[in-house]
């Protein structure tokens, strides 16, 4: 993890009216290698199949069968397994992949009905902190979020 957060700005598109996720350095974006094949705007969490180091460096859609507390970033590009994928682990992901029921201010966790998914947060059912905030309403699966930083 290369990033530095020590200097915050926000830039514009020269109107003054921030237009792009990029321009403020409040979202931080890690390069991870894909464990198996990962779809843009789905939600990965670190692949604890590597041995040592390895699972610091891999990272696999979220699964579906469980709550997982190491669920931190959504995937920027869909990749083959074995490829670099960039990642946001903090701040605006303009398209990621949510359950249909998503309303704007819902928090999110990911473990409920399909891998790579993150639904609205509930008590009853999430384990663990939520992994993200729906910035709007789904459109067919998909929202923007802002990724909560787990680490």
């Amino acid at each position: 993890m290369a990033t530095s957060r020590n200097i915050q700005y926000i830039g514009s598109d020269g109107s003054g009216v921030l237009s792009d996720g990029d321009l403020s350095s409040r979202r931080q974006v890690e390069t991870f290698i894909a464990g198996a094949a990962i779809t843009a705007g789905e939600w990965v969490v670190l692949d604890t199949s590597k041995t040592a180091d390895l699972q610091c460096i891999y990272v696999i859609k979220a699964p579906a069968s469980s709550v997982s507390a190491a669920v931190m970033d959504v995937a920027l590009s869909s990749v083959a397994s074995g490829a670099r994928v960039d990642v946001v682990v903090r701040g605006y992901a303009a398209s990621a992949t949510v359950n249909t029921s998503t309303a704007q201010g819902n928090a999110l966790f990911c473990g409920g009905t399909a891998a790579g998914t993150a639904e609205p947060y509930s008590q009853a059912t999430a384990t663990v902190a939520p992994c993200g905030i729906a910035l709007d309403d789904d459109t067919a699966g998909v929202a923007p979020v802002y990724v909560c930083g787990q680490f």
